[in-house]
């Protein structure tokens, strides 16, 4: 089993469904979960500088991949850095993550908000601005093939289209039942903009994993809560990113693109909307 693929505006294919890699900090964790990943097929791996382990999922896929029979051009590597005022902090960043992988799949600005600002401060823009620039400019030597942000607002990318005249790849932000985001979805869709989900499960809040409209159709279909979660994004063409340690999870979130949610569980689904978000530190839409 493996993922299905999208064609994202810069031309380049992309997994639907990917494996996220955020607070996996041991090798030996990371070389666990990147081979369970492999195994049932995942072939995509979300990673950013902040989450601290570039590096060891690096030292993961160096390892693993012939043991699959697989290379480097198998795998899309998806990784953020965060807008920086100073352009040359921002290149060393980005040639780090490239003498890790070869080159980047996907390379995003990670949030709206410039590193060392508050969120009203109007070095943001410049910021956001300066790490696009920088970003198209590796993208126009072909070290990266495609760029996107994520948490990145209407407001942000209509700004981008002052300075750049490619829209961006991909927008991550959170995504699942409770917070839809629709206005910024389909503004995205209208934009040729790939929407991607992270924390899909809602980082496991009770609230929503317990909500009793999940958790029957996740009995009419014979399958875990979290599968129900993941398959909504799905059956909109949103992008996720899972992650897990555990073996068997990992394996079944990937089979969720098996189930298939039917009209009147979709629309089930998007009324449980209550535009709540559970991560509390992407706030991008607080970000000047």
């Amino acid at each position: 089993m493996a993922s299905p693929f999208v064609q994202l505006n810069s031309g380049h294919s992309f997994p639907l469904i990917g494996f996220g890699t955020d607070k996996i900090y041991d090798q030996e964790a990371m070389n666990q979960a990147i081979s369970a990943a492999l195994k049932v097929g995942y072939r995509g791996f979300d990673t950013a500088k902040v989450y601290g382990n570039e590096g060891i999922l690096s030292n993961a896929l160096k390892d693993l991949l012939p043991q699959f029979n697989l290379t480097r051009q198998d795998i899309y590597i998806t990784t953020k850095v965060l807008p920086f005022t100073d352009e040359s902090d921002i290149r060393k960043l980005i040639d780090e993550s490239l003498d890790l992988f070869e080159y980047i799949d996907l390379m995003m600005v990670h949030y709206p908000k410039t590193n060392e600002y508050a969120n009203e401060a109007p070095e943001n823009a410049e910021g956001r601005e300066k790490t696009w620039k920088v970003l198209e400019d590796y993208c126009n030597q072909k070290k990266i093939r495609s760029i996107g942000v994520s948490n990145f607002e209407i407001k942000h990318l209509e700004e981008m289209k002052k300075y750049s005249n490619v829209m961006p790849a991909v927008n991550q932000v959170e995504f699942h039942p409770h917070f839809q985001r629709k206005e910024l979805h389909d503004y995205c869709n209208k934009e040729g903009v790939f929407f991607q989900a992270f924390s899909s499960l809602g980082r496991f809040n009770p609230v929503l994993l317990e909500d009793e409209t999940v958790k029957q159709i996740a009995t009419k279909h014979d399958v875990p809560v979290t599968s129900v979660l993941l398959a909504f994004a799905l059956c909109q063409n949103v992008g996720i990113i899972p992650k897990s340690q555990n073996p068997d999870r990992i394996a079944s979130n990937l089979k969720a693109m098996e189930v298939k949610l039917d009209q009147k569980d979709l629309e089930d689904l998007k009324s449980l909307d209550i535009n709540q978000n559970y991560i509390k530190r992407c706030t991008g839409w607080l970000v000047l």
